[in-house]
């Protein structure tokens, strides 16, 4: 019997071990999971719903309004922080804010343009397993600091605010 039991612990262990290392991404599939996030968010029209001092844009239902000003907002999303600023004398294909972050240690910056706007998405490692996740279309850019399972929402919620910024201007 006591056989049997070693055999049966043994085997559920390395399923355990075998499932892990199969479902784990490394950290290149977590950053292409978030640049096509990001790019997703960048082409898909968004609406506003929201009335700031100095602009508009799309507030998800989980989100809060922490602080505003007449180019800055401080948002929460899930206990997550989102620092939103607008530069509204910049251009929506600016590529202001991209060519700032070039010279950084990124492990991750990919730019998206069609005929109205430019965007991107940046990673840079930070301490203790985080990052700091930076996305920006024209003179609007979101920064918010992430772990790595969260960088592709992240990235999604904070591209689709940003665009929003940009539609709206538009619209004005």
């Amino acid at each position: 019997m006591e056989r049997k039991t070693i055999i049966v612990i043994a085997a559920l262990t390395l399923f355990i071990i075998v499932f892990s290392v199969i479902s784990y991404d490394t950290d290149d599939a977590v950053f292409q999971k978030t640049k096509e996030a990001a790019e997703n968010a960048f082409e898909t029209p968004v609406s506003v719903n929201y009335e700031s001092e100095g602009f508009s844009f799309y507030l998800s239902d989980n989100a809060t309004v922490e602080e505003v000003d007449a180019n800055n907002v401080i948002l929460t999303i899930n206990e997550q922080l989102l620092l939103v600023f607008y530069n509204p004398f910049e251009s929506s294909k600016s590529k202001l804010n991209y060519d700032k972050v070039q010279e950084n240690d990124n492990v991750l910056l990919e730019s998206f343009e069609d005929d109205e706007k430019f965007g991107y998405v940046r990673i840079l490692p930070e301490e203790d397993a985080m990052y700091e996740l930076q996305v920006g279309i024209g003179g609007v850019k979101i920064t918010t600091i992430s772990n790595r399972s969260n960088l592709e929402k992240n990235a999604s919620e904070a591209m689709t605010i940003a665009n929003s910024i940009i539609s709206s201007e538009k619209q004005e």
